[in-house]
């Protein structure tokens, strides 16, 4: 007797996973970015995904809106990054990742997007 094919098959897993992974790079969906291990001690790992050339930022800031680092600046290839923040030059406290990214020139209407992400530094 022949095996029904699940929805939970390998082909059907890997489907999910490429849809998913078109969504997380369409620049419709917005900036994806994750952080982690939250809280730091002192290190903490930033990973993101662009889906096409395009200048981006990332930097730190403080409660008071200072800027405390800068982890990226300029133009970033398309892919999978992932940088870290060593934070032994700050004080424990809570901390704001932020990412901002511009299309590169050609890209037509897509506008600056920015997303930020709480980080608490503990010693």
């Amino acid at each position: 007797m022949p095996r029904k094919k699940s929805k939970s098959s390998p082909q059907a897993v890997v489907r999910d996973i490429r849809r998913r992974t078109r969504l997380s790079l369409d620049p419709a969906h917005g900036i994806h970015f994750t952080l982690g291990p939250n809280p730091a001690n002192p290190i903490t790992w930033i990973s993101y995904n662009l889906p096409y050339p395009q200048k981006a930022e990332i930097a730190v800031y403080n409660l008071l809106g200072q800027k405390v680092a800068t982890l990226a600046s300029g133009l970033q290839m398309p892919g999978s990054h992932r940088i870290p923040w060593v934070a032994d030059d700050v004080a424990s406290g809570v901390y704001w990742v932020r990412m901002e990214v511009s299309p590169s020139a050609g890209l037509g209407t897509i506008r600056l997007q920015s997303e930020a992400k709480k980080v608490v530094v503990v010693r």
